[in-house]
């Protein structure tokens, strides 16, 4: 779905959300990220639990994380593990 048709949209960012089931976690997000003015289109996964996010540069992921965290919904950046396992400590 298209948000704002002036954003450049050049750069591509997929979150992992939780807890998406049904088209109303799919319009939470929209209505999460629609006043980011730098986010051109969101498409949303409900099989995988996937957003995918079209921005300009003007948005980092951590942004779009933060938007989706303030609508109620929890964003990782897709390929991290929720509670960091990835993160080894160094010895």
């Amino acid at each position: 779905m298209t948000l704002n048709a002036s954003a450049a949209g050049n750069l591509q960012t997929t979150l992992q959300v939780a807890g998406v089931d049904c088209a109303e976690e799919v319009s939470m997000i929209q209505r999460a990220l629609k006043p980011l003015g730098g986010v051109r289109e969101v498409r949303v996964n409900i099989m995988s639990g996937k957003a995918i996010i079209a921005h300009d540069e003007t948005i980092t992921p951590e942004v779009l994380m933060k938007a989706i965290g303030d609508a109620g919904l929890k964003a990782i950046p897709e390929g991290e593990k929720a509670g960091d396992e990835t993160q080894q400590r160094q010895k």
